[in-house]
């Protein structure tokens, strides 16, 4: 029997890039791209209680700190989501997709920073990677990226590395199907 974890794994590989997808069609020809932010939100919200038919409701010490960091994930991911079908209606969804590999850069540093992750050769090495790799997907893609389309994008990469930071210290004193939506 294939094990549940890689069930979910490429089930969310094959969603994931259906979203890229449909959001950079929807968002470029939609006069309100965040009109389908909300859509989406809002789908996100309805499938994340699926969890809840498997995992217990437990609370871990759901401190003022924890709410209030609770609080600041929701305000990143709220960045994130708002920005992100501005940022699809003015970048193709392939340099889309090269902005997004910078919010682990993001989460790195924000994890060093706030949560005093160590810094390691590998990790830094990762981030070389990762960096280099833009780099060239970039340079061999040629063409003009659009600076509106890059600020919005910036946005939504900041977003996102720090709102799974504030989430990486939330998300183990919450019950999973809870915290999710």
């Amino acid at each position: 029997m294939i094990p549940l974890w890689i069930i979910f794994a490429l089930t969310t590989a094959v969603l994931w890039a259906s979203y890229a997808l449909l959001a950079r069609s929807l968002a470029k020809e939609s006069p309100s791209p965040l009109a389908f932010s909300v859509i989406f939100g809002m789908w996100a919200a309805a499938v994340s209680f699926i969890p809840a038919l498997w995992e217990p409701w437990t609370f871990s010490d759901v401190t003022v700190l924890v709410i209030g960091v609770t609080f600041l994930a929701t305000v990143f991911f709220g960045i994130y989501q708002g920005l992100e079908f501005f940022a699809r209606k003015h970048l193709e969804a392939s340099r889309s997709t090269l902005f997004f590999q910078i919010a682990p850069i993001i989460s790195f540093i924000g994890g060093a920073v706030f949560l005093s992750e160590p810094f390691t050769l590998v990790k830094v090495g990762a981030i070389a990677l990762i960096v280099g790799g833009n780099i060239i997907a970039l340079y061999k893609h040629g063409g003009a990226v659009s600076m509106k389309g890059a600020l919005y994008m910036f946005g939504v990469v900041v977003g996102l590395g720090m709102g799974y930071v504030a989430d990486k210290f939330a998300v183990g004193h919450y019950p999973i199907a809870l915290y999710s939506a």
